[in-house]
């Protein structure tokens, strides 16, 4: 019966981590990678408590193709850190990680 309640709980944690991870980002797998970053000026820091977020690629699957999102300035989340987006090559095509707050 221990091992029993030992073996849920373990399956449960880990459903509960995979569903947590997945709130944290959005998958989108493209065949190609994006174009390469297009030149961009980093306008001024409104304030010392404002974080810059890089200008990035990013597919519009209605559009059918990479759109230009520009960088800007955000206030960071109290005890978080900005984990930025990016995208990995694997397998089965490049995947956007989406960028997100993790906890310090």
């Amino acid at each position: 019966m221990k091992k029993l309640k030992l073996m849920l709980l373990l399956v449960l944690g880990i459903l509960a981590l995979n569903i947590w991870t997945a709130t944290a980002q959005v998958v989108v797998i493209r065949p190609t990678p994006p174009p390469p970053p297009m030149g961009w000026v980093r306008p001024a820091c409104p304030s010392p408590q404002h974080i810059w977020v890089e200008p990035y690629w990013y597919w519009d699957r209605r559009a059918g193709r990479h759109i230009w999102r520009e960088g800007y300035w955000m206030r960071p989340k109290p005890r978080h850190v900005w984990i930025p987006g990016h995208w990995q090559d694997t397998h089965d095509g490049f995947i956007w990680i989406d960028g997100h707050w993790g906890r310090r």
